[in-house]
Protein backbone atom coordinates (compact mmCIF):
# COMPACT_ATOMS: atom_id res chain seq x y z
CA UNK A 1 0.00 0.00 0.00
CA UNK A 2 2.59 2.30 0.66
CA UNK A 3 4.35 1.72 -2.75
CA UNK A 4 1.26 2.75 -4.53
CA UNK A 5 0.83 5.94 -2.02
CA UNK A 6 4.39 6.85 -3.14
CA UNK A 7 3.77 6.07 -6.71
CA UNK A 8 0.81 8.40 -6.29
CA UNK A 9 3.07 11.53 -4.94
CA UNK A 10 5.43 10.01 -7.80
CA UNK A 11 2.90 10.77 -10.53
CA UNK A 12 1.73 14.26 -8.96
CA UNK A 13 5.51 15.47 -8.92
CA UNK A 14 6.29 14.80 -12.58
CA UNK A 15 3.46 16.37 -13.49
CA UNK A 16 4.07 19.52 -11.26
CA UNK A 17 7.37 19.53 -12.73
CA UNK A 18 6.25 18.87 -16.60
CA UNK A 19 4.03 22.06 -15.69
CA UNK A 20 6.70 23.80 -15.05
CA UNK A 21 9.49 23.00 -17.92
CA UNK A 22 6.15 23.85 -20.36
CA UNK A 23 6.13 27.22 -19.09
CA UNK A 24 10.13 27.42 -19.15
CA UNK A 25 10.47 25.50 -22.81
CA UNK A 26 12.55 26.77 -25.43
CA UNK A 27 11.23 28.78 -28.68
CA UNK A 28 11.54 26.32 -31.61
CA UNK A 29 9.53 23.96 -29.78
CA UNK A 30 12.77 21.38 -30.55
CA UNK A 31 13.26 20.26 -26.81
CA UNK A 32 9.04 19.78 -26.24
CA UNK A 33 8.91 16.18 -27.36
CA UNK A 34 12.36 15.58 -25.68
CA UNK A 35 10.57 16.49 -22.53
CA UNK A 36 7.78 14.87 -23.47
CA UNK A 37 9.51 11.46 -23.97
CA UNK A 38 11.12 11.71 -20.85
CA UNK A 39 8.35 12.73 -18.61
CA UNK A 40 6.30 9.74 -20.46
CA UNK A 41 8.89 7.34 -19.40
CA UNK A 42 9.22 8.40 -16.12
CA UNK A 43 5.68 8.19 -15.48
CA UNK A 44 5.46 4.49 -17.01
CA UNK A 45 8.07 3.79 -14.67
CA UNK A 46 6.32 5.25 -11.50
CA UNK A 47 2.65 3.81 -12.62
CA UNK A 48 4.88 -0.08 -12.98
CA UNK A 49 6.44 0.24 -9.70
CA UNK A 50 3.53 -1.16 -7.44
CA UNK A 51 3.10 -3.95 -9.78
CA UNK A 52 6.74 -5.05 -9.81
CA UNK A 53 6.87 -4.96 -6.45
CA UNK A 54 3.22 -6.93 -6.28
CA UNK A 55 4.76 -9.30 -8.42
CA UNK A 56 8.11 -9.92 -6.68
CA UNK A 57 6.56 -10.27 -3.12
CA UNK A 58 4.55 -12.99 -4.90
CA UNK A 59 6.91 -14.72 -6.80
CA UNK A 60 8.91 -16.97 -4.15
CA UNK A 61 5.17 -18.15 -2.91
CA UNK A 62 5.38 -20.11 -6.43
CA UNK A 63 9.19 -21.02 -6.85
CA UNK A 64 9.05 -23.17 -3.31
CA UNK A 65 10.43 -20.11 -1.11
CA UNK A 66 6.76 -19.22 0.49
CA UNK A 67 6.41 -19.01 4.32
CA UNK A 68 2.84 -20.06 4.12
CA UNK A 69 2.51 -23.73 5.65
CA UNK A 70 0.02 -26.03 3.98
CA UNK A 71 0.06 -29.25 5.95
CA UNK A 72 3.72 -28.95 5.91
CA UNK A 73 4.74 -29.23 2.25
CA UNK A 74 6.07 -25.39 1.39
CA UNK A 75 8.32 -25.42 4.31
CA UNK A 76 9.87 -28.66 3.31
CA UNK A 77 10.20 -28.02 -0.26
CA UNK A 78 11.64 -24.54 1.25
CA UNK A 79 14.18 -26.44 3.10
CA UNK A 80 15.15 -28.97 0.76
CA UNK A 81 15.66 -26.38 -2.04
CA UNK A 82 17.63 -24.46 0.44
CA UNK A 83 19.94 -27.99 1.67
CA UNK A 84 20.77 -28.42 -2.32
CA UNK A 85 21.33 -25.28 -3.31
CA UNK A 86 23.74 -24.70 -0.59
CA UNK A 87 25.46 -28.04 -1.14
CA UNK A 88 25.92 -27.15 -4.58
CA UNK A 89 27.41 -24.10 -3.91
CA UNK A 90 29.74 -25.76 -1.52
CA UNK A 91 30.52 -28.19 -4.17
CA UNK A 92 31.42 -25.39 -6.30
CA UNK A 93 33.51 -23.02 -4.24
CA UNK A 94 35.73 -26.32 -3.19
CA UNK A 95 36.51 -26.58 -6.63
CA UNK A 96 37.02 -23.59 -7.60
CA UNK A 97 39.58 -23.23 -4.32
CA UNK A 98 41.02 -26.16 -6.01
CA UNK A 99 41.99 -24.79 -8.94
CA UNK A 100 42.72 -21.12 -7.63
CA UNK A 101 45.35 -23.40 -5.40
CA UNK A 102 46.83 -25.69 -8.38
CA UNK A 103 47.20 -22.00 -10.37
CA UNK A 104 49.01 -20.45 -8.22
CA UNK A 105 51.31 -23.30 -6.61
CA UNK A 106 51.68 -25.86 -9.50
CA UNK A 107 50.18 -28.61 -7.61
CA UNK A 108 48.30 -30.45 -10.25
CA UNK A 109 44.45 -30.41 -9.35
CA UNK A 110 43.87 -34.09 -8.85
CA UNK A 111 45.98 -33.85 -6.19
CA UNK A 112 44.31 -31.08 -3.96
CA UNK A 113 40.71 -32.08 -2.24
CA UNK A 114 39.15 -28.88 -0.30
CA UNK A 115 36.36 -29.55 2.27
CA UNK A 116 34.85 -26.41 3.50
CA UNK A 117 32.59 -26.69 7.63
CA UNK A 118 30.11 -24.12 7.00
CA UNK A 119 27.40 -22.58 9.73
CA UNK A 120 23.97 -22.73 8.04
CA UNK A 121 22.23 -21.64 11.18
CA UNK A 122 20.87 -19.01 9.62
CA UNK A 123 20.00 -19.57 5.85
CA UNK A 124 20.39 -16.01 4.68
CA UNK A 125 23.97 -15.71 6.42
CA UNK A 126 26.02 -18.83 5.65
CA UNK A 127 29.39 -17.87 6.94
CA UNK A 128 32.26 -20.84 6.38
CA UNK A 129 33.79 -21.48 9.44
CA UNK A 130 37.21 -23.19 8.42
CA UNK A 131 38.46 -25.25 5.20
CA UNK A 132 40.47 -28.42 5.23
CA UNK A 133 42.68 -28.58 2.14
CA UNK A 134 44.43 -32.26 1.46
CA UNK A 135 47.22 -32.25 -1.03
CA UNK A 136 48.60 -35.72 -2.19
CA UNK A 137 51.85 -36.24 -2.80
CA UNK A 138 55.24 -35.94 -0.11
CA UNK A 139 56.37 -33.83 -2.67
CA UNK A 140 54.00 -30.78 -1.90
CA UNK A 141 54.99 -31.04 1.62
CA UNK A 142 57.70 -28.01 1.03
CA UNK A 143 54.87 -25.65 -0.48
CA UNK A 144 52.12 -26.56 2.57
CA UNK A 145 52.50 -22.52 4.03
CA UNK A 146 51.86 -21.46 0.68
CA UNK A 147 48.82 -23.18 0.36
CA UNK A 148 47.35 -22.51 3.77
CA UNK A 149 48.10 -18.90 3.49
CA UNK A 150 46.31 -18.66 -0.35
CA UNK A 151 43.32 -20.61 1.14
CA UNK A 152 43.13 -18.25 4.32
CA UNK A 153 43.46 -15.41 2.24
CA UNK A 154 41.25 -16.42 -0.20
CA UNK A 155 38.50 -17.54 2.17
CA UNK A 156 39.35 -15.75 5.36
CA UNK A 157 38.63 -18.74 7.46
CA UNK A 158 41.15 -20.99 9.34
CA UNK A 159 42.92 -23.51 7.19
CA UNK A 160 44.06 -27.31 8.16
CA UNK A 161 46.35 -28.38 5.95
CA UNK A 162 46.92 -32.91 5.20
CA UNK A 163 49.82 -33.69 3.42
CA UNK A 164 49.51 -37.37 2.26
CA UNK A 165 51.79 -39.47 0.49
CA UNK A 166 50.22 -41.33 -2.72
Amino acid sequence: MDELKEAVYGVLAVSLSSGALMLVRDRDGKMLAYVRYFLSLILILLLFSPLYSLLSEGLPRFAGGGTENVDGRWTEAQASFERVSVADVQYRTERSTAVLISAKTGIPTEAIEVSLSLDTTDMTAICITGVSVVVKGAEYRVISDKVCRITEEMLLCPCTLTVEDR
